[in-house]
């Protein structure tokens, strides 16, 4: 057969035919860049167990979460359950609302974890962290909470929207305990487009009534009553003394081979988090450009673009980009001095820094600045308000570093003001 019969054969092809097989390759075409684009970013091992999640969702039944949480109380002995729909499980900073999860977990609960779907874990998907923590990825918080009974759900004003609100009604309050934390100013910095959408949940919930309200902060606790007109638990954050334990540190640093500037014998002033944008960039590079002596090391994620406001160009401007939260005990513990150099605003005002305590447990001197106001007060803070004030409290926390009096008193601060101590905290107020 020629070329030219074969084409006028298949120009007799029904055009609906044409089409059905045109999409089936277009289809084909189109997952087999989507497998090549999470592959390149997540590697195989997420790739792998991604479309193994896939496949397994298509034969499974749909999900309902109140016979996913009847089925595990039967096979457990629990205190009660807490549940928390919040950030993804496996963002690069350990945060909050894990240590809480961990913590109830620790005293007894069975603890649901709920996530939106990512990149990696489909809606649909389940994982066990450890017996009794579970992480369960569902496409809508509401739907599937609604028909949820006798459980503690705390709600994180850094992610209760208003379809969220939807399902708070009057009996569905009775049957479960609803906790709204209270733990960021809301500003575009930390919730960009979405601050908007926050602020109208924030709006429907203090307008409800039994609901447990928790700050993180005092300045936040206040805001909240004065909103709710009801008494508001302050929850601070609070620190996993085991994780920065000396044994796990020395671990760490055994198993793994830290970056060279870790090694050197200058200074190290330290710190890590989210590079920001409410960091004061501005007095960090001066400091950085005026003591050359010294090296600055900081370990984060970018957020926001905060990461291109920080002179790299400085031979003493170390960016180690993000680190495992299992490993990050072993590099901070090279840290001579820690800093929190937060601008000054109500954001700095209103928030508690994770990190405070993870630095005290460390045994390390903290600088901080002035608007941050739950670290001022603690033995071992340092608060400075321009470059050479802040250059200048380095230099007071330097000279305290190696003094085994300060190291442990730093330690001890950190000891109680655990994550069990804060569940607990909240435990109570469920009792008042």
């Amino acid at each position: 057969m020629s070329v030219s019969d074969f084409i006028k054969k298949c120009l007799r092809i029904p055009k609906r035919i044409l089409m059905f097989f045109w999409n089936i390759l277009l289809r084909v075409k189109s997952i087999i860049g989507n497998f090549r684009r999470v592959r390149r970013e997540f590697g195989w091992k997420y790739t792998f167990r991604l479309y193994r999640d896939k496949v397994k969702m298509k034969f499974r039944k749909p999900f309902s979460l109140p016979d996913f949480i009847e089925k595990e109380l039967r096979s457990g002995s629990y205190k009660g359950v807490y549940v928390i729909p919040t950030i993804w499980w496996e963002t690069p900073i350990f945060q909050r609302p894990h240590q809480m999860a961990l913590a109830f977990l620790n005293m007894g609960y069975l603890v649901i974890y709920l996530e939106g779907p990512g990149p990696v874990y489909p809606a649909g998907s389940i994982r066990s962290p450890k017996k009794g923590l579970h992480v369960v990825t569902v496409l809508d918080y509401a739907k599937a909470l609604q028909n949820v009974s006798g459980c503690i759900i705390s709600f994180y004003s850094t992610s209760f929207t208003e379809y969220a609100a939807t399902i708070l009604t009057p009996e569905y309050r009775r049957r479960n305990q609803i906790v709204y934390e209270y733990i960021d100013h809301f500003d575009e910095s930390i919730s960009g487009e979405g601050t908007a959408t926050l602020k109208g949940g924030y709006e429907l919930i203090t307008a409800m009534d039994d609901v447990y309200f928790l700050a993180s902060a005092r300045c936040l606790q206040d805001d909240l009553a004065k909103k709710s007109g009801k008494s508001v638990m302050y929850v601070a954050n609070g620190v996993d003394m085991e994780h920065y334990s000396a044994e796990n540190i020395s671990a760490i640093q055994k198993n793994n081979t830290l970056p060279d500037v870790f090694k050197s014998n200058r200074v190290k002033i330290g710190y890590f988090g989210a590079m920001a944008l409410w960091l004061d960039y501005g007095m960090i590079n001066t400091v950085m450009k005026n003591h050359p002596e010294w090296d600055f090391i900081f370990i984060g994620p970018d957020y926001y673009g905060g990461i291109n406001r920080l002179d790299r160009s400085l031979p003493n401007c170390h960016y180690i980009g993000p680190v495992e939260y299992k490993l990050l005990p072993g590099y901070a513990s090279c840290f001579d001095v820690t800093i929190l150099p937060f601008e000054r605003g109500d954001l700095a005002k209103s928030t508690s820094p994770l990190k405070l305590f993870e630095y005290f447990a460390l045994g390390k001197a903290v600088v901080v600045t002035p608007d941050l106001l739950e670290c001022i007060g603690h033995p071992g803070v340092f608060v400075a308000g321009d470059a050479a004030a802040f250059a200048e409290a380095i230099e007071k926390a330097l000279s305290v570093k190696d003094d085994p009096d300060f190291v442990s008193g730093q330690m001890k601060t950190a000891a109680d003001n655990s994550w069990m101590s804060r569940a607990q905290e909240l435990e109570k107020g469920l009792t008042v």
